[in-house]
């Protein structure tokens, strides 16, 4: 009888008590051992492990073997005549949450729920069957839903079942809390020195509202997902058509993708969204990129961004505080990986708005001009005017690499500069302008024509003159 304690030099990671006990007969070539955990903890998480067992020299059978209470499995070794390896395994209700968490931290595993029933028989190398039942799954506001995997070794080349050259065929299937289903996935594992695999998946006619009904997500889509690997190369790929999709505000009348993901290259060989009459928006092309990976490979491979539509009108019906909008917008950008990291290589921005009314402003935006430039990284405004009541107001932006460049990720803005006409803007300013008045305001720098806005986003700075006519403060 042992009894031993144990922990890891990285704190916290494994800690607790262990009770053994072996009997041995050397002279019938019998043995009988035990083995069970005393308050022990994986990454601050408890778990617990129970094991009887009995052997010979040439042999081993661990009859009871529980972990946490809720799984059971049998064991059994022989060495003679010919090596052999049997596992039983089986679990109720096993708390999906409860094991996350001994792999990824509490906090993202606190997201997931639902519980598992599990069965898998081995018997290498020619035997190997299982099924997974998953009951109330979700993670975040995705589902709850049902879930049922199995998979079996079938023969091989050469008919043959085995893990040498056998294939395990695999077959899911996912439905909702009242057993309608949703998706069906099925594949083949051909467990060659290379492990080749080929799994397809299809979801017909699918809610997005059944699988997200805690989100303001809806549309009916139909799509195909598929991965596979041959000669140790991987492909990940999806042909998607959806219809009657909106979020919030935003509504699409389609939207239709085809795509896959090699090792180091994303081809998006169409992404078409149609969006009420209001947006066309196309990405088409290849970049150096894993998007499951998250790795960038430099190289000549481009993305492009095409969109063409009435933007202020999409802002219009996504943010409160605008009432009304008309434009006419288009959007170019071209995409590329430069040193390892996503740049903007090139593109050109356009808009032509007929007015733009913000809430609680009397006074509309109207004939608003605005002209962009993208190239390496850098956005140049070459025009960006508005008529608002009697006067105009301009910006311009000026990058001069320094600490107040404004930046939106990889893009950099530069320093921003406004300036109005003399007869100023007519707008009202709440808490300085009475109830339902307005005021032209003429804006200008303190020592030059025009204001100037410093940035970061997160310490932005102004320097303007701000005169006021026309109105009582």
């Amino acid at each position: 009888s042992t009894s031993l304690r144990m922990y890891n030099l990285q704190f916290g990671e494994l800690e607790g008590n262990i009770r053994s006990n072996m009997e041995i007969d050397f002279l019938n070539d019998h043995s009988l051992f035990s083995l069970e955990t005393i308050h022990t903890s994986y990454r601050y998480e408890p778990f617990s492990i129970m094991l009887q067992g009995e052997g010979t020299s040439d042999s081993l059978h661990i009859n009871s073997f529980n972990i946490n209470d809720d799984l059971t499995a049998e064991l059994i070794l022989n060495l003679y005549p010919s090596p052999s390896f049997k596992l039983n395994l089986s679990g109720e209700e096993v708390g999906l949450q409860r094991y996350l968490r001994y792999f990824i931290t509490p906090y993202t595993a606190s997201h997931f729920s639902g519980m598992i029933d599990l069965e898998l028989e081995l018997d290498f190398p020619h035997t190997f069957n299982g099924r997974a039942r998953g009951r109330g799954l979700a993670y975040k506001e995705l589902g709850p839903c049902n879930n049922e995997l199995t998979f079996s070794l079938i023969n091989g080349l050469n008919n043959k079942r085995s893990f040498r050259d056998g294939i395990i065929e695999l077959s899911n299937l996912l439905s909702n809390m009242q057993g309608e289903m949703l998706a069906s996935a099925t594949g083949r594992l051909h467990l060659n020195n290379d492990l080749d695999i080929d799994v397809t998946a299809d979801l017909d006619n699918f809610s997005l509202q059944e699988l997200m009904p805690e989100i303001e997500l809806k549309g009916l889509v139909d799509s195909e997902w598929y991965y596979r690997r041959a000669d140790r190369e991987n492909e990940v790929g999806v042909k998607l058509n959806a219809s009657e999709v909106s979020y919030r505000g935003l509504k699409l009348d389609s939207l239709n993708v085809e795509a896959k993901q090699r090792d180091q290259i994303l081809y998006i060989d169409e992404f078409q969204a149609v969006g009420e009459d209001l947006f066309i928006a196309d990405i088409e092309g290849t970049l150096g990129y894993n998007l499951i990976t998250n790795r960038f490979y430099s190289g000549t491979d481009q993305i492009d961004f095409h969109f063409r539509g009435d933007l202020l009108k999409i802002l219009a019906h996504n943010f409160d505080f605008l009432e009304d909008a008309s434009s006419q917008t288009e959007l170019e950008l071209h995409f590329g990986i430069r040193q390892d990291e996503l740049s903007v290589m090139s593109g050109h921005f356009t808009l032509e708005g007929e007015y733009l009314k913000v809430l609680n402003q009397p006074a509309r935006a109207e004939d608003i001009q605005i002209a962009m430039l993208f190239a390496d990284n850098r956005l140049s405004i070459d025009k960006f005017e508005s008529r608002i009541g009697e006067g105009k107001i301009f910006l311009r932006n000026e990058i001069r690499d320094n600490e107040h460049d404004f930046e939106i990720g990889m893009l950099q803005l530069g320093h921003f500069f406004a300036h109005t006409t003399e007869n100023g803007i007519t707008i009202h300013i709440p808490s300085y302008f009475p109830h339902n008045s307005v005021g032209n305001v003429l804006v200008s720098g303190r020592d030059s024509e025009e204001a100037e806005i410093r940035g970061p986003f997160d310490k932005i700075f102004i320097i303007a003159d701000l005169h006021l006519s026309n109105t009582s403060v």
